[in-house]
């Protein structure tokens, strides 16, 4: 079992080995998107956790009308 692919370790310098904790949890780590236009911190934030991809795929199908005649557009509508 690879264990690196299971936790993530951060090295800050200075300090000392008795300052080092392990904390129980899950971190996600994701890049802020509009750094400065964000908010820091939330307060009683709500979490939603997902099985599945949060994604809008676009329809590969679109309908073309071709109209020759006035009369047809009222038939379309």
């Amino acid at each position: 079992m690879d264990i690196q692919k299971y936790i993530k370790v951060e090295k800050d310098p200075g300090g000392q080995l008795e300052d080092s904790v392990v904390r129980k949890g899950v971190m996600i780590n994701k890049d802020l998107i509009a750094p400065g236009k964000m908010r820091r911190t939330i307060f009683n934030p709500r979490i939603i956790l997902l099985h599945w991809p949060l994604e809008y795929k676009k329809g590969k199908n679109q309908t073309n009308a071709e109209l020759l005649k006035e009369e047809d557009w009222g038939v379309l509508l």
